[in-house]
């Protein structure tokens, strides 16, 4: 099975400069059985320019799709659709959802410094041949749900009204938003 570089950068501290995935020596600093599980991992993982296989005849017909295309690689749903979004170097993404993230990218050939703040920096997690860089905040879905159930108390007009008021402020070039 070929893994995506999106994951194992950002959540296994995969990196080909460093070799892919961190040594024993380093998992057993952090627990013994870290250490055990490493060799039962990957070895390599692919950017979203590397498919992860095709589409088998089996599967084709169920899925109304011809046979033998491309099946991308798995990537995380928000950098998926960073992508889709526009993100490049010099155009930041935000999606919000159950999380929120903030998504942006380097070319590859440039160095990228530790950025405080910034939850990683994977190169080609988000666009082959670039750094993808995030920052989230974990559990923001579930946190509106529970404003609008506890401090709306479930009534939807209060939300509607707050969505409403909330619909007046525009994004701006230099700022979060400004009221209109």
């Amino acid at each position: 099975m070929k893994r995506g570089i999106c994951a194992a950068g950002h959540k296994a501290l995969y990196a080909e400069d460093w070799g892919g995935l961190p040594d024993k020596g380093f998992l057993a600093l952090l627990d013994p059985k870290l250490s055990d599980l490493r060799d039962r991992l990957y070895e390599k993982a692919y950017d979203a320019s590397e498919p992860a296989g095709e589409l088998c005849s089996e599967w084709a017909p169920r899925l109304g799709l011809p046979e033998g295309i491309a099946i991308a690689i798995g990537e995380f749903d928000v950098h998926y659709g960073a992508i889709g979004a526009g993100v490049g170097e010099g155009t930041l993404v935000k999606v919000i959802g159950t999380s929120t993230c903030d998504c942006g990218v380097v070319k590859a050939n440039k160095e990228v410094a530790d950025i405080p703040g910034i939850c990683g920096i994977a190169k080609g997690a988000i666009l082959p041949g670039y750094y993808g860089i995030e920052a989230g905040q974990s559990a923001v879905g579930d946190i509106f749900a529970w404003f609008v159930n506890n401090v709306c108390k479930g009534d939807s007009g209060t939300h509607v009204a707050l969505t409403e008021e909330a619909s007046n402020y525009v994004v701006g070039p230099r700022s979060l938003a400004r009221f209109e």
